[in-house]
């Protein structure tokens, strides 16, 4: 049976997985992103030596150019900016394959994480940025280069200033780095989303404005997505997706008076089933797609 090793490079951490043709993770492990690019090359150069897989596949995020195989731009990455990944590693004795990480979450979810797939599925990833990806009848919506860059749509006109260089996108406020400038701003206090919600536990009012703040901006942010798209479903993954039990009940109720009326009902909107592994199953997808199941 074919196994395949992939890498979900977030700006924070490397998830990294064995996965079977089945689906079976057979190991999972995580490590910190290197800031230097000779230090990215080489730990996936030596990972990818000593690991016995079919094909190598990497979730990566920003803009992806698949026919100069080229990361164009990475807002939160910028070391990986206009590198050639593949061309880097020099392994051209395997097969690896690159592709946008939310375009990647939302084929693992599509595939894997519904019993009854859907007509069309917009997967949204809440980490260090935020993406989006979307699927309708069957196929990935995408070209040469990687569309659905709604982390960067302007959710609040001159907001915060964005590592994309504009004002008030919507990873500004729904972003693992929002949560915490939420928190700050409301308590002096500078913590991880982790701590926040450990917070929230022990009754810190902060903690509570800090998610109900995230929850707002979440809300209209999905709503922009349904009114444009109308999706059949909705779903959220990425790292803050654990977290769901503080935000997203809020933000559901919130988004009831934000849709355009004939959408209302339509898309069902939940918390990925695969949270935040969904990309690694999605690497198994991609590469099946190119080598056959």
């Amino acid at each position: 049976m074919k196994k395949y090793l992939v890498f979900d490079v977030g700006a924070t951490n490397i998830k990294r997985g064995i996965i079977d043709a089945r689906g079976d993770i057979l190991q999972k492990d995580t490590m910190p992103t290197p800031q230097a690019y000779k230090d990215f090359i080489d730990i996936l150069q030596e990972d990818i030596a000593k690991t016995s897989s079919d094909a190598v596949v990497l979730a990566l995020p920003g803009v992806y150019d698949k026919l100069n195989e080229k990361l164009l731009y990475a807002p939160n990455l910028k070391e990986l900016t206009n590198r050639n990944i593949i061309g880097d590693l020099g392994l051209k004795d395997r097969f690896i394959f690159i592709e946008n990480d939310a375009n990647l979450a939302a084929l693992g979810e599509y595939q894997r994480g519904f019993t009854k797939k859907p007509n069309s599925l917009f997967f949204l990833t809440l980490g260090t940025g935020v993406g989006g990806a979307f699927i309708n009848d069957g196929s990935l919506f995408s070209g040469q280069t990687t569309l659905m860059q709604v982390g960067h749509m302007t959710l609040v006109a001159d907001g915060r200033h964005c590592g994309c260089g504009k004002r008030g996108c919507f990873e500004k406020y729904c972003s693992t780095g929002a949560l915490n400038t939420f928190y700050l701003e409301e308590s002096g206090v500078s913590l991880t989303p982790i701590e926040i919600a450990q917070k929230a536990d022990e009754g810190d009012f902060a903690a509570y404005a800090a998610f109900e703040i995230f929850a707002l901006h979440l809300a209209h942010g999905i709503a922009s997505i349904i009114n444009i798209l109308n999706p059949s479903a909705v779903r959220v993954g990425g790292g803050l997706s654990e977290l769901e039990k503080y935000y997203f009940p809020v933000a559901l109720e919130l988004l009831s008076n934000m849709i355009f009326a004939p959408y209302q009902g339509e898309a069902e909107i939940k918390i990925a089933a695969l949270k935040n592994d969904a990309a690694l199953y999605g690497g198994v997808v991609w590469a099946e797609k190119y080598l056959g199941e």
